[in-house]
């Protein structure tokens, strides 16, 4: 009996010490589990932010090709050349699928966001739709030939002015904003 005493002290010591050891194991898993998630979704938001930078920065550039044609169509037609006319649709040939790439690729991120945005992008579209065919129409020897251009100044300026604040009212859900976690943000919506 005198041994039993040490024996069961031992081995409850062990047992708590095993289970105390297993709590621990368990708590910080957890925790290790819990810093990758936020980890995850901290890596998941900045990158849709960048998606959405990016396709903001060749929307801008876009958006300036348009104003700048129809600046120069509304402002000194006698400038206007059809070398200038073709340096715009190439920018745009370079510029548009990259734009729709960068669209289709924040769709897959956050599907909300990708709505959002896609009146822009459907908007840029149909106005280099109609920049193209008035630049097909603009004749060098006909200065009255630039006037359906120099009409799609006001839309491209437009479109160039409301461009900020359409691409922050989509990302807002991934804004930093003084340590508070972003409301919505990280999840696939639809």
């Amino acid at each position: 009996m005198e041994l039993l005493v040490p024996l069961l002290t031992v081995v409850i010591g062990a047992a708590a010490g095993l289970f105390g050891g297993m709590l621990t194991a368990k708590r910080q898993a957890r925790l290790e589990l819990e810093k990758w998630s936020r980890g995850v979704s901290d890596a998941f938001r900045s990158e849709v932010r960048v998606t959405v930078k990016d396709l903001t920065t060749k929307i801008a550039a876009a958006i300036h090709s348009m104003c700048w044609l129809c600046w120069l169509a509304k402002y000194g037609p006698e400038r206007l050349t059809v070398e200038r006319v073709n340096q715009y649709d190439d920018e745009m040939h370079t510029l548009l699928p990259q734009i729709t790439g960068l669209h289709a690729a924040t769709a897959s991120m956050d599907y909300r966001v990708y709505e959002h945005l896609k009146p822009l992008v459907l908007e840029l579209v149909a106005l280099d739709a109609s920049i193209g065919e008035a630049g097909l129409a603009f004749v060098p020897a006909d200065r009255n030939s630039a006037s359906a251009l120099a009409g799609l100044h006001q839309p491209s300026s437009s479109l160039e002015k409301r461009l900020a604040v359409l691409a922050a009212e989509a990302v807002r859900p991934y804004a930093i904003d003084a340590g508070r976690p972003p409301s919505g943000a990280g999840r696939l919506t639809r």
